[in-house]
C-alpha cells in the first residue's frame, strides 16, 4: 500500500473554511427571513395606491411648473401678476395685469413651455423611471395648456387634439409605470390560495 502523505492545512485554508460555513449560515437565515407570500389582489392594491399617488404628484407640480412659467415671464416682462392656487368651480390659474399687451402671447406661451421642457430633458436623460414621470408630465402639461390655446385663439379642433395626445401620453406613462411595477413583482412570491 502506497501511503498517502500527510497534508497540514495552512492558516488561509483554515479561514476559507470559516468563510464558507459563515457564508452559508448566513444564506439560511436570508432563506428563513424572506417575506412571506402575499396574495395578488393585495400586491395589486399596493401597486395601485402606488400608481395613485405619482400620478397625483405629478400633476400637482406639473401644474405648478406650469403657472410658476407664466409668473416667471410675467415678472421677466415687468408684469403685474396674481397666481390663483384655487379657487371654487375653477381650476388653477394666473392672473396677469400688463400694460403693455405685446408681451401677452409670450407670457401665455411660457406656462406650457416651461413644464415640456423639463419633460423632454427628463426623457432625453433619465432611466426607465424618469422617462415614464416625464411622458405623464408632458401628457397633463397638455392638458392644462387648454385654456392657453383659448386665450390664444387656437381652432376648437387644436384644443381638443391637444387634450387627446395629452390622454394618450397620460395613458403611455401609466401602463409602462404599471408594466415596470408588474415586471418587478414577478420576483416577489405570491401564495396559492388566490
Amino acid at each position: 500500500m502506497e501511503k498517502k502523505p500527510l497534508r497540514l492545512k495552512t492558516s488561509l485554508e483554515n479561514s476559507q473554511g470559516g468563510i464558507k460555513k459563515k457564508f452559508s449560515s448566513l444564506k439560511r437565515k436570508i432563506k428563513k427571513k424572506n417575506h412571506s407570500p402575499e396574495s395578488w389582489t393585495s400586491h395589486f392594491f399596493k401597486i395601485f395606491i402606488f400608481v395613485v399617488l405619482i400620478s397625483g404628484f405629478i400633476f400637482i407640480s406639473t401644474v405648478g411648473l406650469h403657472e410658476f412659467g407664466h409668473v416667471l415671464s410675467a415678472k421677466y416682462y415687468n408684469c403685474e401678476y396674481k397666481t390663483i392656487l384655487f379657487e371654487e368651480d375653477s381650476y388653477p390659474y394666473t392672473e396677469i395685469f400688463c400694460p403693455n399687451s405685446e408681451f401677452k402671447k409670450f407670457i401665455i406661451w411660457a406656462g406650457p413651455l416651461l413644464p415640456s421642457l423639463l419633460a423632454i430633458s427628463l426623457f432625453i436623460i433619465g432611466g426607465k423611471f424618469i422617462r415614464e414621470i416625464a411622458l405623464m408630465m408632458l401628457g397633463f402639461n397638455l392638458l392644462t395648456t387648454y385654456k392657453d390655446l383659448l386665450d390664444l385663439g387656437f381652432s376648437p379642433y387644436l384644443r381638443i387634439g391637444t387634450i387627446v395626445l395629452g390622454l394618450i401620453l397620460i395613458a403611455i406613462g401609466l401602463i409602462f409605470l404599471n408594466h415596470e411595477r408588474f415586471k418587478l413583482s414577478l420576483m416577489v412570491p405570491f401564495s396559492k390560495s388566490d
